[in-house]
């Protein structure tokens, strides 16, 4: 299935067709249309900074104009809206169509002349992840109670305040009856 299979365009006529409607042809019809392959190419630039950075509207829409000398804010607003579709349309897939794009990948980084051996471990390691042949971690962890061998009032205060606040947030009877307290 072709990836804009669904998304509309406006026709010279001002009616919402199909972008398969226009597949066959190089061009859109109408005033100020573009080639299919170049709004595509728009989208997917568009969804691409959708995915890797986190901008504002205003900024995106910005970052649109100055690329492509786009005035008409309506423009940029359809490429943005066809943009969040694919995404949406991504990010409705099941679990394990995910994991197969993000096993695909790491076996091409795993393949791949350009990746360094470093990188190659990682992503030999995120596959392990991945397919559940990494053994769970188990984390243990002490709670202390042993003095700390330097006199209170000689711990800076930010170490003071901590502690105070540790102590005061002891149940009732985990104070020594003869303590100082």
């Amino acid at each position: 299935m072709d990836d804009f299979e669904g998304l509309q365009a406006t026709s010279g006529s001002g009616r919402f067709v199909s972008m398969n409607e226009h597949e066959e042809s190089e061009t859109m019809s109408g005033r100020g249309n573009r080639p299919v392959a170049v709004i595509q190419a728009r989208v997917q630039w568009i969804e691409n900074l959708l995915v890797t950075e986190t901008l504002l509207k205003s900024e995106l829409k910005k970052r649109v104009r100055e690329r492509y000398g786009i005035q008409n804010p309506r423009t940029i607003e359809e490429y943005i809206t066809r943009a969040r579709e694919r995404l949406m349309t991504r990010l409705m897939r099941t679990k394990d169509e995910h994991r197969l794009e993000s096993l695909s990948f790491y076996e091409g980084m795993l393949h791949s002349t350009a990746t360094t051996p470093t990188e190659k471990i990682r992503a030999r390691e995120r596959i392990d992840k991945l397919l559940g042949l990494e053994q769970p971690m188990q984390i243990q962890a002490e709670l202390s109670t042993k003095p700390m061998g330097v006199p209170v009032d000689q711990l800076p205060l930010a170490q003071r305040k901590q502690l105070l606040d540790a102590v005061r947030t002891l149940p009732d009877n985990t104070h020594a009856e003869d303590g100082p307290w």
